[in-house]
């Protein structure tokens, strides 16, 4: 199920969850865990959006693509899902 967004003034109450948030998350997390480098990021339409979508770019030592790959496989059926 992907993310609802919303606008920031009327949907806060609903405590919708911020993909752009999500995102910075996990990218702490796989920093910490595997020392990936971040290349880009782009999410978030309008400063008064809560954003529904979010996507980054990033490279990490192929020595670490076989443990990320797994983890990455194991969160595909998650709410929201993964894409490549």
């Amino acid at each position: 199920m992907p993310l609802k967004g919303g606008h920031s003034g009327v949907d806060i109450h609903r405590h919708r969850a911020s993909a752009d948030k999500l995102l910075a998350r996990l990218l702490e997390a796989l920093s910490r865990a595997f020392g990936i480098r971040l290349v880009s990021i782009r999410g978030g339409s309008a400063h008064n959006a809560i954003p529904r979508d979010s996507e980054a770019v990033i490279a990490l030592s192929p020595a670490n693509e076989e443990a990320l790959k797994k983890i990455i496989a194991g969160c595909r059926g998650a709410e929201g899902g993964l894409k490549n």
